[in-house]
């Protein structure tokens, strides 16, 4: 017998931690008992939950308890806070597995720091009585005797690793050694699964700049999060020497062939899916310039996972027979026509011309075709005030009247619109309300 799993997270809002144990697959399936109790870790009986200890009892062919354990509101607490449950002295001689798990208090309205996700691109072949594990892109290995843990770094190990077969079994696992965070709101009580956005920033360029910090100063989700209810996470990209931050896009923007940026991003939204209830229809990514690229490759690479991007100056591939897309993802392309809108090679911050950008325009088209979306109709006149760079109205909508469903398209052109256009909390939330009225069919 064990509890169900080694990390229960729970919502201090919730009122009560809801703790699963289950018995094994004993032979006699007869009835038994087994003692609990809580024990402090960073969260502290009579502050953050109440302590409590007693006794299961397992009815013959009985397969599955709750241990409840209230949870007190601590106004002060900051960041998650864990509890540990243990099990002990099973009668009738029934083995204990997993004997002890954690608990995880969640203070909704706030960053949470996210376990590193799983890196997506690791490899095992054999090669001469030798296995050797590879990875592409950055990541750490990590080692452990057991498949629950604990799991120990290899910092100094490089790919391809070389380990001969032994027993008993190690396990391997490569994890990113980016810091991520994810925002709760704070109506979060982790049973009603919320939607997700994904904010990706610029490339910040050799001397600093655009950052995960720098899009939550620029695309501020956390109010809207709270009133809107949905989790919100802004991740770091690739750090390159020559480069600075950035992220390894589609096509024209491909230019660090061996960064997998695409799987991590997946690798994130599934994290964030283990930690958290979400809503596996509503998995939103929105960017900016480089971010926006790389919103329009997630896309293309996972239309499985995600339900729409809002793409903020910067074109999808060139060429959209590389894409091959399983579903129809819902796209908005926003634009300011001062901002290579023709598209073109465009020669930036001493990154290498790998390929043509095809501009707002060919962007929505692919997209279109992609989708399978016909009739486009085009606005007269602008009938959006998106930014306060353009005085007025600025924005004009095309948008495709014929998709199927779970594909939309629409490109917003802003008038005498450069890169990057500064955007008011009430255009932020124009763009989010569109995310969220665009769930998965």
């Amino acid at each position: 017998m064990g509890f169900i799993t080694n990390l229960f997270s729970v919502s201090e809002s919730a009122g009560v931690a809801k703790v699963g144990v289950v018995r094994g697959n004993d032979a006699l399936l007869n009835a038994f008992t087994a003692d609990y109790q809580t024990a402090d870790g960073t969260a502290k009986a009579g502050v953050d939950y109440e302590a409590v200890s007693g006794t299961l009892h397992f009815q013959a062919n009985e397969t599955l308890q709750t241990i409840a354990i209230p949870l007190w509101r601590n106004s002060a607490a900051k960041g998650p806070k864990n509890f540990k449950v243990t099990l002990n002295n099973a009668s009738e001689g029934i083995p204990l597995g997993a004997a002890a798990t954690q608990v995880k208090i969640l203070h909704p309205g706030g960053y949470y720091p996210l376990p590193r996700p799983i890196g997506a691109q690791a490899k095992l072949r054999r090669e001469e009585g030798v296995n050797l594990l590879s990875w592409e892109g950055e990541g750490v290995l990590q080692h452990a005797d057991q498949v629950t843990g604990p799991w120990e770094d290899l910092p100094m190990v490089t790919s391809p690793y070389a380990t001969q077969p032994s027993l008993p079994m190690g396990f391997h696992r490569i994890l990113s050694t980016r810091p991520t965070e994810v925002y709760v709101p704070s109506g979060y009580d982790g049973k009603k699964p919320l939607p997700l956005i994904l904010a990706l920033h610029p490339m910040s360029g050799p001397g600093g700049g655009a950052s995960a910090n720098w899009m939550r100063g620029y695309f501020s989700l956390a109010s809207l999060a709270n009133s809107r209810g949905f989790l919100v996470c802004y991740p770091e990209g690739t750090v390159h020497a020559t480069w600075g931050t950035f992220w390894n896009g589609p096509d024209f923007g491909s230019f660090a062939g061996d960064v997998d940026d695409s799987g991590y991003l997946r690798g994130v939204i599934e994290e964030i899916q283990r930690q958290y209830a979400v809503d596996p229809k509503r998995i939103y990514v929105t960017g900016a310039s480089n971010g926006a690229a790389m919103a329009h490759r997630l896309a293309g690479d996972h239309a499985d996972l995600i339900a729409a991007i809002t793409a903020i100056s910067n074109p999808t591939n060139y060429d959209p027979q590389s894409v091959h897309l399983s579903q129809p993802v819902h796209v908005l392309l926003i634009y300011g026509d001062d901002d290579n809108y023709q598209g073109g090679y465009a020669d930036c911050c001493g990154l290498p011309v790998v390929a043509e950008a095809p501009g707002a325009v060919r962007t929505v088209q692919n997209w279109a075709r992609l989708n399978g979306c016909t009739d486009p109709v085009v606005e007269a006149a602008p009938s959006i005030d998106l930014t306060p760079d353009v005085v007025g109205l600025d924005t004009t909508v095309l948008r495709y009247t014929q998709c199927p469903p779970g594909g939309a398209v629409e490109l917003w052109t802003i008038k005498d619109g450069g890169h990057v256009p500064q955007l008011s909390d009430a255009s932020i939330a124009r763009i989010v309300d569109w995310l969220l009225a665009h769930p998965k069919p």
